[in-house]
C-alpha cells in the first residue's frame, strides 16, 4: 500500500503544489492551523485542503500583480 490515502495527500506533495516549506507546513499542523491526520508516522492533507491552498495563492498572486483572478 502506498503512502497517500484516497481523499489526502502527504506533507511533500503539499509543499510541491504550493511552494510553501516543509517546515513552514509541519508549523501550522503543529499549531492547529493546517487541518491535518496524522496516519501511521505520516501527516496528511486533504485534497480539499490542497485545492484552497492552491486558489488562495493565485489570488494572492493576482492581487500582488494588480489584477484578479
Amino acid at each position: 500500500m502506498s503512502g497517500n490515502h484516497k481523499g489526502y495527500v502527504g506533507v511533500y506533495k503539499f509543499s510541491r503544489e504550493t511552494g510553501l516549506s516543509l517546515s513552514f507546513i509541519y508549523q501550522q499542523i503543529y499549531l492547529g492551523k493546517l487541518p491535518a491526520k496524522k496516519l501511521g508516522r505520516k501527516w496528511q492533507i486533504s485534497k480539499a485542503t490542497l485545492a484552497e491552498a492552491k486558489a488562495r495563492a493565485s489570488n494572492n498572486i493576482a492581487e500582488a500583480n494588480g489584477s484578479k483572478a
